[in-house]
């Protein structure tokens, strides 16, 4: 059974909920969706919370990288659900996101509370990863995060049907059901959405509730019917009456009335599966109807659709730890029951019976016995006195004590096993879940691991083994005292003796084959285990990008890599970081230059690019050119950045325009300033089209020229550089409002568009004249930043004599003009 994590909504100060949770996924957060869960992440007990807008925020940038990397911005398939899933995020009523991994925690001896401050670590350490993303534009930053997931890119994870690029990860049912209104019109009733579009016309006399699977009932001229969500007639309005519907699986039924007869209607089909015959209906569970016919009741099947062999004069129940049908007797606490294929079991008390195999039940201890007791599906008697009793989830073998003995019974060969041995505790561990029907068996020799159905141990008793763990789908790991060994599952192989067995957490080189291969530590050396059992020595170099990786690791795991990295640091000097590989120190170089230390970018900078990277190079040449640093070094960073113009780079070419043009390292000069920018975009450099489009723009050395400035721009818009703003002036003032509108619509931060907005529905440019869409993006305009036009605008709008005239929001913008000094 997998183990949830669920995301709901939460109101920071009153700690209201949203009423239902808004995701729920399998055993860790979707890679896709760390930047909504890492604003402001903090753990408070064992749930974690974060701040909703931020998260917000920090999604759309990342899924902009995505747009902006596959080109998807226009793409239909693409923006219809990311909007979709954006709006409904948006869309939420509270501050907060509550990540709730409580069932996920169980799998770990660790606290709660210990696993949600890890996972606070954690998610903090790759949001780290897709900052670095999103300010460089590549994806290939995350690729230590991505390749543990098994897709082979973004594109397939945001292509695959279920996410559905993205939209698939949240309930989807919620944004529906809060994006569609019923609506009435002279008593009759329609459906709408909520911009006001209409969906169904106003003739129904009644919609109800939506169920679950976006069905309502509706009445019309006294007859009832079913309709979807999106308008579709389901079921025509032809019962005399009709029920809520419910859900099975895939099947949407309902209880229908015609000529004073019950049946049950298929929602999804149209189609009478129970016809109306009956007299008396109720619901048994989600799955199974009680159907009563001439005095007789029966039960009815809605998966298979019949009727099944259980019938008698008193409705029937079901008890769900049994899975068995029962039915209520006078004068007895006891309750008959029976198999779904019609066998009667006996009679017991209710809740007493649960299933323990395929064809086996325990009854409890209760008032009538004091111990338990184990019935086969026929109710013939297995064993009688018994203690206690342990239930794989497979239903395939158990195991019970009695007497103080253990026995262990093989429900699929209905025989006991290890009948000739003395079983002195038998145990479980995660192991139970990879591997069915392992046990694990404690003898006087020691623990072993044994497989109930094919009758054998897989690992021997063993005084010095502890615990057996799952590693992957193919090996477990035995943790003794002073040491470690794995196991091979398929080839039943038992390893050597190692200084420790580490789960598996890092792949190299990007290859998503090495995600599953566990790492061995023995005599202060590291090996990765490939499937064939063959130890690949792992070289030093790669330790740093291990490092990288190692809160991909919990508990035990963590605390020995964290131990054996710190001791080979120390071993190795201060300098221990240049034994890493290139790229390596590279990403480790550009983490120092994030968090401010300086010195140790520029340590690690120098040594790349004294071994011939020109990345390093340039990033070491931009970090010298600071002019307001304490280790402003221009010559040095004329040095590095000539150095990797020699490559024919086209960023070292773009940068050293800059130095020509802010006169780093270089007396000012126009000529060589154009020269050095425009050989970089002839190499397709987007950042340096961008500078020679902003020189045109702002007229910095020559003159102002909005249509060069454009044809940059638009050059630079290709490789992924955007001056949507800039791009917007220029239209502006050409008053080409065909394309401002269109570029008004990439301002998907909706930051400096709003200004625009509001002129052009101010004066109807381009667009319908309307004062009050004006007004709106004028106060839009105002909340991202102070403009004194927007604000003048606002004054007259709500002035006494304006359009608009509000005293109340007058005062309210001749206060924040006097507050931001604008005269007026």
């Amino acid at each position: 059974m997998a183990h949830r994590i669920y995301l709901y909504n939460l109101d920071s100060k009153s700690k209201e909920t949203f009423p239902n949770y808004l995701g729920e996924w399998n055993y860790e957060i979707p890679l896709l969706l760390v930047p909504l869960v890492s604003g402001n992440l903090r753990a408070k007990g064992k749930q974690l919370f974060a701040d909703k807008q931020e998260g917000i925020s920090r999604l759309r940038s990342f899924f902009n990288l995505i747009a902006d990397t596959y080109q998807w911005h226009y793409r239909k398939f693409y923006y219809e659900p990311v909007n979709q899933m954006f709006q409904f995020l948006e869309d939420l009523p509270f501050d907060t996101f509550l990540i709730d991994g409580s069932d996920v925690f169980t799998m770990n001896e660790k606290s709660p509370k210990e696993q949600a401050k890890d996972w606070v670590l954690e998610i903090d350490n790759k949001w780290k990863n897709f900052e670095t993303a999103i300010e460089h534009q590549d994806l290939n930053f995350l690729n230590p995060q991505f390749f543990m997931t098994g897709y082979k890119s973004f594109q397939e994870i945001m292509e695959t049907d279920w996410i559905n690029y993205g939209l698939g990860y949240f309930e989807y049912d919620l944004f529906l059901k809060n994006n569609i209104n019923v609506y009435e019109v002279d008593g009759k009733f329609g459906l709408e959405t909520s911009k006001g579009i209409k969906i169904i016309a106003p003739i129904y006399d009644e919609i109800y509730d939506w169920s679950e699977t976006n069905i309502a009932l509706v009445r019309k001229d006294g007859f009832f019917g079913y309709i979807a969500m999106d308008g579709k007639v389901l079921v025509p309005t032809i019962y005399e009456d009709a029920f809520d519907v419910n859900s099975f699986d895939k099947i949407s039924v309902a209880e229908v009335h015609m000529n004073n007869k019950i049946g049950i209607i298929n929602c999804n089909t149209n189609q009478l599966i129970l016809p109306c015959e009956y007299d008396e209906l109720e619901i048994l569970n989600y799955a199974y109807f009680n159907v009563s016919k001439n005095g007789v009741w029966h039960v009815f099947d809605i998966e298979n659709q019949q009727l099944l062999n259980v019938s008698g004069s008193n409705i029937f129940d079901i008890d769900y730890w049994s899975d068995l049908f029962f039915t209520k007797e006078q004068g007895t606490q006891k309750r008959k029951f029976y198999t779904k294929k019609g066998f009667f079991v006996g009679e017991y008390v209710e809740e007493s019976i649960s299933k323990i195999g395929e064809n086996y039940y325990q009854i409890k201890p209760n008032k009538f016995q004091t111990k338990f007791s184990i019935i086969n599906s026929k109710g013939e008697i297995l064993e009688t006195e018994i203690d206690k009793v342990i239930v794989l989830d497979d239903y395939q073998s158990f195991a019970f004590k009695k007497d103080k003995k253990w026995r262990l019974f093989d429900g699929v060969q209905h025989v006991y096993v290890l009948e000739n041995e003395e079983i002195e505790e038998i145990f479980l561990d995660d192991f139970k879940y990879a591997f069915k029907e392992t046990w694990g068996i404690k003898m006087s020799s020691g623990k072993g691991l044994y497989h109930a159905l094919e009758h054998q141990f897989w690992i021997e008793p063993h005084s010095d083994y502890n615990t057996f763990e799952v590693l992957n789908a193919k090996f477990l790991r035995i943790k003794s005292q002073n040491y470690n060994q794995f196991f091979d599952v398929e080839k039943r192989t038992l390893s050597d003796k190692y200084d420790f067995v580490c789960t598996p957490f890092f792949s190299l080189n990007g290859d998503s084959d090495l995600g599953e291969n566990f790492v061995l530590f023995n005599n202060n050396q590291v090996f990765r285990v490939l499937e064939n059992q063959e130890m690949q020595l792992i070289s030093e170099e790669k330790f740093g990008e291990i490092n990288e990786q190692r809160y991909n690791l919990r508990g035990e795991d963590l605390n020995f890599w964290n131990q054996f990295f710190e001791n080979w640091s120390k071993n190795s000097g201060e300098d221990y970081e240049l034994k890493f590989d290139l790229q390596t120190i590279f990403k480790l170089a550009i983490n120092y230059a994030k968090n401010a230390q300086f010195d140790d970018a520029i340590r690690l900078y120098t040594h790349t690019s004294k071994l011939g990277d020109i990345d390093s190079m340039i990033e070491l040449g931009l970090l010298l050119s600071d002019k307001d640093a304490n280790y402003y070094r221009p010559k040095e960073a004329v040095m590095w950045t000539e150095k990797a113009a020699e490559s024919n780079n086209a960023v070292a070419f773009n940068n050293l325009g800059y130095f020509y043009q802010s006169e780093i390292g270089y007396d000012f000069d126009v000529s060589k300033m154009f020269e050095m920018y425009e050989k970089a975009a002839a190499l397709g450099e987007g950042m340096a089209m961008s500078n020679l489009g902003d020189l045109y723009f702002y007229a910095e050395h020559v003159d102002q020229d909005y249509d060069k400035a454009l044809e940059y721009y638009k050059e630079a818009s290709k490789k992924l550089y955007s001056n949507n703003d800039k791009v917007v002036k220029i239209y502006y003032e050409k008053e080409d409002y065909e394309n401002l509108l269109k570029h008004l619509k990439k301002d998907y931060e909706d930051s400096y568009s709003n200004i625009y907005y509001g002129i052009l529905y101010d004066f109807g440019y381009g667009v319908k004249q309307d004062s009050k869409k004006a007004v709106k993006y004028y106060e839009k305009a105002n909340n991202y930043d102070v403009y004194p036009y927007a604000t003048e605008r606002l004054l007259a709008y709500y002035s006494e004599d304006g359009e608009l005239a509000n005293p109340k929001l007058y005062e309210k913008w001749r206060q924040y003009a006097e507050d931001n000094d604008i005269d007026i």
